[in-house]
Formats: structure tokens, C-alpha cells, sequence
């Protein structure tokens, strides 16, 4: 029913509204209207009439209805025209057309009579019915067909009404354009309507008012598709009630395809509506408390799509509920996260279990975060999976404290090993000359650096001279030819940024040297992939005396206790260089003492002593030339004692330059006792072995044979963790081998062991022209065997 205008509204505007309505019809109907005056001639035609005939409306102003009918002459066309007059029923004709292309169609055409304003004219709406025409045939056959069947199913009819009565539900049958044709008793019986009144769609009246429609719509979208289909709505009982029920409609066809029969069923589904609409309010209430809380919480059907994303889930993403559901939320995972992710996921949803996963999730400024992914899984009563709830955690901030606390733990071991390795080279390195060489090593390994290089500033010139370079194991000075032409003495000034490090004495980091200032060596560095150059100052006394050079051939960043280890190792570097410098300085006046010890000795010992046996020789010479021989005999014996005292005075200048552990006793001894102090008070237990008799061997040999033992068995009590150390002596005829064994952890000969001494002790070897071979693997203890030509001693 069409609601009466409000009395407020002015007739006039009333009338302009509803010619308003009428041209919003007229210019949205689907069918083609013509509008033509008495004299046949076109005044206006709606959007469709110009599809409908391939002419512009334009053209059809121009144009008149005999110009696009075929099947009717103009005078027929104008007398049905003129006939049309005031009150007279409308006319229908069916007449053959042409469209502008030419293609011919038939069209069902009905002229009315209307006055428009002042004026009357002619509307003529038209519908093209070409495949209508064709269709009728084969509609025609159908409905004979049709109607055999029918008549076959009507000789049944009274069986089948009982059956379906009897039937213990709500059933009903209909033609195939949707007409009830038969409800079934109980249907009736619950409803209270008559048969008659709700037959063909007289049965909404059972329906809730809110229902009616989109039930009666969906029926119309079934009839039309001829699929089977259901649809909930109320349905009121003769108590009038309503209550929830399921409707459910069924085609029928015949074996060629033709539809015959729809049959359906209404099943009471109230108490069920009822608790899903329960379970939707809980679950409604249930979303909005969880869109209030700040973290992100998601539930995912038993399956594993994602159902529902609180709001802080949404925000945080940037992401709508339609783009992140299913399997949409991936596209918010970091790419190289999302594989694993996935096969714990869907190792969870195959397990039926619990799980976390950690993964980087995309905020919507496209910055990556790493969360912490928890899932639940939800069984109902049955123990059946049925839904996930699960959380999304932010713990980028725990993660990068964890990982910055481990990577501080880490360096902080490196530290003390690195500090530790260079105190070690510091003590226990016999050449001063080559402290600098180790702390080198110590820092490039420390750092996994690829090569590193010191300079120092003289004190004469002020020049900055290159003194040395440790790179591929090897420790390079400025007399290398490849690097001397590159590194020559340079001026503050000449190399960036020397004079911001020697005027602040804080260290400078280049990330990328290809692009900074150029500098004498910098072709060479980037020839061999260097990227990033730590340079940090060696002070004394506060003063900066020097530069570190620490290489890396990837761009790096340092963090703040990385960039304090390299002035640690850099002052390290500087104490080395000093330390050499004293000990050349001091080995100069102690052989210079020595020299001047040595002939003071000669002058007060060994040359009064060589004088008095000439004297004693020229006085026995002159007794014999007077043959006084009793005289020349004792001359002879005075020359004799003399000469055999200032032999002791010379043994005992050179016993001062022997260790002093070797001054008294044998290197057998030697090594006996020192073994036993280091040991005494120790778990370790020692066994000491010589076969055969040791012969002397040269001062060098002795004091580099004890100087072995010592660090070996030093070793195996720092290091070595050992309870057992022997040491084995074995003379041959033509060699004397030494063995030194423990029980210890071991180690793997093949790698860095510098931090061991053994680059020391091979060196020593080597002076003797010896063979040194070391037997040692992880847990299985080690053995270093020394081999030294036997040579005596003329």
C-alpha cells in the first residue's frame, strides 16, 4: 500500500515530486517506450527504445513508426493511431521490426492512450519477444508432456496424500513455478489453516512479518534456479506462537530433464536457534571485551583459517578483517619467517596440540617486530577440535635484551680470552722483538678481522711511520717489499682521520673506505675487499704515540664495549712495542756490561795469569841457556800452575753465562727439579724417565731443552686440566729424543694454538736443527716429541 504524502506538503510540490518520480521511471524502464503524436511522428523514447532498435534518440526524433515496423503498412500503422482516443481500451498488436543494422525481430507492441500537459499523445511501450516466438513451440510440446505426466501422477495422487500425511514432519509439494499445490496434514494441523487458503502462496500468512519477504524471494530464486535449496524463517502455530524452522524444497525432474515436482519439508528448529543466538550474544560480548584489550588476541576455526582478529590486532597490522582473515594474516608475516611458521602451525592443527612460535610480524608503517605466537585448541563436550584461540605477543624489546645481554656474555669472554692471550705473550715470550707480532694476532683473530696494521710516531721527525701488519697469519714489517714502496713515512695531516684521533684520542670507525677520503694505501686495501677500517689510538702517558688499523672486508658497526676491547688491545699493542724498545735498549747495556765485565775478567784473571807463565817459560828459557836445569824445572812447574789456574778462572766466567738452573747440575737434573717444584702440591703425578746417559750438549741446547719442558708442563697444568705428566729421555746413537706427555683434555694441533706456546717451542726446535711432532685430539690428551741430532761437543 502506498503511504499518503504528509498534509504539510504543498500540492504543488507534490506534483513536482511525482513528475519527477515519473521521468526517473520512464528513464529506468526496462522495457522500449515510444511517445508519438496523432500524426505518427516520434516525440520521445526512453534509453531502452534507443538499445532496443540501435538508434540514437536523436535519429528516432527524426524518424516514424513505419520506418522501423516491417510487417504493417503506414496506413494501418497511422489508422491505429488516430483510433486511439480517450477511455478506449488499450491496443496490442505483434508486429516484425528492423534495427538500424538491419537484424529483424519480433516485438509485442501496446499503444495507450494519455494527455501529457495540454497535449495527448500516444504511448507505445514495446518488448522484444523474438525468443519468445521460438520458445512457444517447444513450450507448447512441454506442456502436453507436462500434462501426460500430470495425469499419471493425479491416478497416484490419493496414495501418495495419505503417505505424505502420515508422514511425522511438516511436508509440501508444489507445481514447478512454485505454486503450493499440497500441504500436509500435520502442516495444516500445526498452522490451523485451511487447506484451500494455504495452497499457491496463501501460506504466508504463517509467516513472522519480518520473514515473509525474504522467504518468499529465496523461494522465487530456488523455483527459478531449479536447484535444491533451504532457508530459515518463523513460522506461526495455531496457538500463535511463532517458533524458528528449517524450510527445505527438492526438485524432482523427469528422466528427459524436465522439472515436475518440488517437494519440501519445515523442521522445527527453534531450540537450536535459540542457543546459537545464545552463543552469537556470548561471542558477541566475548569479541567486545577482547577488542578492548591492548594486546592482540585471534581464534581460528578447526581448521586453521582465521575467523575473527581483535581490533588491536587490526590496528597494529593496518590490515581490514576481510584482507587478514582465512589465510590472509601470512601477508603480514617477514618472508623469511613464514615457512617455518607454517609447518609449526599446521603441525599443530594435525596434532590436535598447543604450540608458540616466534616470527617477525609487519606493523602498518611496514616495520617488522618480532611477536611471540601462542594457540590453544577448543574441544566441545564430544572431545571434538572445534575452534583455536590464540595471542600475538610483542617481544622485539625482550628478544634484542636477550640477544644484546648474550652477545655481551660472549665478548666479555672474548675479552678476558683476548686479554688474557696477550698478558700470556706478554710473560712468557722470550724474543721482545716479537710481543708486537702476537698482540697483532690476538686482535685480528679477536675481532675476526681480516688483517690489522700499527703505526707509530717518531719521536725525532714527528713522522708517522708504518712498523708492522699481521694479515694471513703472518706478521709483516716495512721491510716487506710489497708493502714497504706503499707505507712510507707520512705527516698527520696527509691521511684522514689521523689528525681528528691524535688531537681527541678517541678511535674513528670508516664504514666503507671506497667511499671516503683517499689515503697512500687505500688502492691496496680495496684490491684485497676491505670495506670497513676501526682505527684507534696507542697513547703513553696520555699522549698519542700511534695508530690500530683493524680491517674488515664487510662493512661493520661496533658497539660501544667492542670499540673499548680495541683500545684495550691497541694500548696492549703500544706496551709491546715499548716493552721490545726497553728490552733492545736494555740487552745493548747488558752486553755492553758484559763485554766490560768479560775484560775486566780477562785483564785481572786470564791475562796476568798468561803473563806469569811467560815469564815463568822465559825463565826457565834462560836456565836452560845456562844449564841450570833443577832452576828450569821448577820454572816449568810455576809456568804449569799458572796456566791450569787461569784455566778455572776462565771455566768459571763462562759457567756465569749458563741458566742458573743448569750452573750445578745436568740437564737430566735440571729438568727433574723443575718438574717437581711445579708439580709439588699439584693433583698431577709425575713420572720422570731417561734411558741411556745424556751427553753435554752445547749451553744453547740445554737452556732451550729446559725452557721446553717448562712450557709444556705448563700447559698441561693451565690448560690441560691434566692428573698425570710424563717426561721421557732416550739417548741413540745418533739422536736423543725427548717426550712430554699428559692425560689431559687436548686439543686440535691444526688450529690456532699460539695461546699454548707451541710457535715458541717449534722455533726453539728449529735452532737445533730438531723434528717436533705433537699427538693430541679433544679428550685424549697430548704428547709433544722432540728429536735433536746427536753431535758431541769437541
Amino acid at each position: 500500500m502506498t503511504p499518503s504524502p504528509p498534509d504539510s506538503l504543498p500540492s504543488e510540490g507534490l506534483g513536482n515530486r511525482r513528475l519527477e518520480l515519473l521521468e526517473g521511471v520512464f528513464s529506468c524502464a526496462a522495457d522500449a517506450i515510444f511517445i508519438t503524436d496523432f500524426s505518427g511522428r516520434f516525440v520521445d523514447v526512453n534509453p531502452a527504445a534507443c538499445q532496443l532498435v540501435g538508434y540514437s534518440r536523436e535519429e528516432l526524433l527524426q524518424l516514424y513508426p513505419w520506418d522501423l515496423i516491417l510487417s504493417a503498412p503506414k496506413e494501418t500503422i497511422l489508422s491505429d493511431v488516430r483510433n486511439m482516443h480517450d477511455g478506449q481500451t488499450p491496443l496490442e498488436v505483434r508486429r516484425e521490426c528492423r534495427t538500424k543494422a538491419g537484424e529483424k525481430f519480433v516485438a509485442d507492441l501496446r499503444l495507450n492512450w494519455c494527455r501529457i500537459g495540454d497535449e495527448e499523445r500516444i504511448v507505445v511501450i514495446c518488448r522484444n519477444v523474438t525468443h519468445l516466438c521460438e520458445a512457444t513451440s517447444m513450450l507448447i510440446e512441454a506442456y502436453d508432456h507436462m500434462k501426460k505426466t500430470e495425469a499419471t501422477l493425479l491416478e497416484n495422487r490419493g496414495a501418495l496424500q495419505i503417505a505424505i500425511d502420515t508422514i511425522p514432519g511438516l511436508v509440501w509439494s508444489a507445481e514447478p513455478d512454485g505454486y503450493i499445490d499440497t500441504l500436509n496434514k500435520r502442516w495444516l494441523d500445526y498452522t490451523g489453516m485451511e487447506h484451500d487458503l494455504a495452497k499457491g502462496w496463501g501460506w504466508r500468512a504463517a509467516i513472522h512479518p519480518e520473514d515473509v519477504d525474504a522467504l518468499a524471494d529465496y523461494w522465487k530464486s530456488v523455483v527459478t534456479e531449479q536447484k535444491p535449496g533451504e532457508t530459515e524463517a518463523r513460522l506461526r502455530s495455531k496457538t500463535g506462537d511463532y517458533r524458528w524452522f528449517l524450510f527445505r524444497a527438492v526438485p524432482l525432474f523427469a528422466s528427459d530433464g524436465l522439472l515436475i515436482k518440488w517437494y519440501g519439508t519445515t523442521t522445527d528448529i527453534d531450540e537450536r536457534k535459540r542457543m546459537e543466538d545464545g552463543h552469537r550474544r556470548n561471542e558477541d560480548y566475548l569479541r567486545l571485551v577482547t577488542d578492548t584489550i591492548p594486546g592482540l588476541i585471534w581464534s581460528a576455526h578447526a581448521t586453521g583459517e582465521i575467523e575473527y582478529l581483535n581490533k588491536a590486532w587490526l590496528q597494529y597490522s593496518g590490515r581490514t578483517m576481510e584482507q587478514a582473515g582465512g589465510w590472509g594474516w601470512q601477508a603480514t608475516i617477514h618472508p623469511d619467517d613464514l615457512p617455518s611458521m607454517l609447518e609449526i602451525w599446521r603441525g599443530m592443527i594435525r596434532e590436535q596440540r598447543a604450540g608458540e612460535v616466534e616470527a617477525r610480524m609487519r606493523r602498518h608503517d611496514g616495520v617488522y617486530r618480532w611477536f611471540l605466537f601462542r594457540g590453544v585448541p577448543l574441544f566441545n563436550a564430544d572431545g571434538k577440535l572445534f575452534r583455536w584461540h590464540g595471542t600475538s605477543t610483542d617481544i622485539e624489546d625482550k628478544k634484542l635484551a636477550a640477544e644484546t645481554l648474550r652477545a655481551s656474555e660472549k665478548f666479555a669472554r672474548g675479552q678476558a680470552e683476548a686479554l688474557n692471550r696477550t698478558l700470556d705473550a706478554l710473560t712468557r715470550e722470550p724474543d721482545p722483538r716479537r710481543l708486537t707480532g702476537h698482540v697483532l694476532r690476538i686482535i685480528t683473530e679477536q675481532f675476526e678481522a681480516f688483517s690489522c696494521s700499527l703505526w707509530r710516531r717518531m719521536e725525532d721527525s714527528g713522522l708517522v711511520r708504518f712498523e708492522y701488519a699481521f694479515e694471513h697469519e703472518t706478521v709483516l714489517t716495512r721491510e716487506d717489499p710489497v708493502l714497504g714502496p706503499i707505507s712510507p713515512d707520512l705527516t698527520i695531516d696527509q691521511v684522514w682521520p689521523w689528525p681528528e684521533i691524535f688531537r681527541t684520542g678517541r678511535p674513528v670507525v670508516l664504514e666503507n673506505i671506497a667511499e671516503g677520503p683517499d689515503f697512500p694505501w687505500r688502492k691496496h686495501l680495496l684490491a684485497k675487499g676491505v670495506v670497513t677500517i676501526l682505527t684507534v689510538p696507542m697513547s703513553i702517558a696520555g699522549a698519542v704515540e700511534g695508530v690500530l688499523g683493524i680491517r674488515f672486508l664487510a662493512q661493520k658497526k661496533f658497539r660501544a664495549e667492542e670499540i673499548e676491547l680495541a683500545q684495550a688491545l691497541a694500548n696492549q699493542a703500544m706496551l709491546a712495542m715499548q716493552l721490545a724498545k726497553v728490552s733492545m735498549q736494555s740487552r745493548q747495556a747488558g752486553i755492553a756490561s758484559e763485554r766490560m765485565r768479560m775484560a775486566r775478567d780477562i785483564h785481572d784473571t786470564l791475562a796476568q795469569g798468561f803473563t806469569g807463565v811467560i815469564v815463568q817459560l822465559e825463565a826457565a828459557a834462560d836456565a836452560f841457556s845456562r844449564d841450570m836445569a833443577n832452576e828450569a824445572k821448577g820454572h816449568f812447574q810455576k809456568a804449569g800452575d799458572l796456566a791450569r789456574e787461569s784455566l778455572r778462572e776462565a771455566r768459571h766466567s763462562v759457567h756465569a753465562l749458563r741458566l742458573p738452573a743448569l750452573e750445578e747440575q745436568s740437564l737430566v737434573d735440571a729438568l727433574r727439579s723443575m718438574a717437581e717444584k711445579l708439580t709439588e702440591g699439584s693433583p698431577v703425578k709425575l713420572a720422570f724417565h731417561c734411558s741411556g746417559v745424556l751427553p753435554l750438549l752445547p749451553r744453547e741446547w740445554e737452556e732451550n731443552m729446559l725452557r721446553i719442558g717448562q712450557e709444556v708442563l705448563a700447559n698441561a697444568l693451565r690448560h690441560a686440566q691434566a692428573t698425570a705428566f710424563d717426561v721421557v729421555i732416550e739417548v741413540h746413537p745418533a739422536e736423543i729424543d725427548f717426550a712430554f706427555r699428559d692425560n689431559g683434555r687436548g686439543f686440535n694441533p691444526s688450529g690456532r694454538y699460539d695461546r699454548y706456546g707451541l710457535i715458541g717451542i717449534g722455533e726453539r726446535v728449529g735452532q737445533m736443527s730438531g723434528q717436533i711432532t705433537i699427538n693430541s685430539a679433544h679428550g685424549r690428551g697430548t704428547e709433544v716429541l722432540i728429536r735433536l741430532p746427536w753431535r758431541p761437543i769437541k
